[in-house]
């Protein structure tokens, strides 16, 4: 069996730093969210409106499962053999603008 270099045992020390944060991450995030929806009446059988409050905390619990999720993928590898982004904006191009007036 191959040895590891240093960078490859530095990359895999990290990687395993940053899986074992992101588990604890989704499991305060899961604790959050439940505590989150006990407080949200049941909508099922009466119709009450959901405070703007409420929305907004619900819309950043997701997104932070939707970046654990990406870090996690990251750490594992498991994206590593997916073409990567283009990392530049696509450009719309509008016709009929004046650029005096932007």
């Amino acid at each position: 069996m191959p040895r590891k270099s240093k960078k490859e045992k530095i990359k895999s020390g990290v990687n395993e730093r940053h899986i074992k944060i992101y588990d604890k991450l989704l499991d305060n995030i899961e604790y959050l969210l439940e505590g989150f929806s006990k407080g949200i009446p049941n909508v099922e059988y009466e119709f009450t409106e959901v405070p703007k409050s409420a929305i907004s905390t619900l819309d950043f619990l997701v997104a932070s499962v939707v970046k654990i999720q990406k870090g996690h993928r990251i750490a594992l590898g498991l994206d590593d053999d997916l073409p990567e982004e283009e990392s530049e904006p696509k450009i719309t191009f509008i016709q009929g603008v004046d650029f005096k007036k932007i």
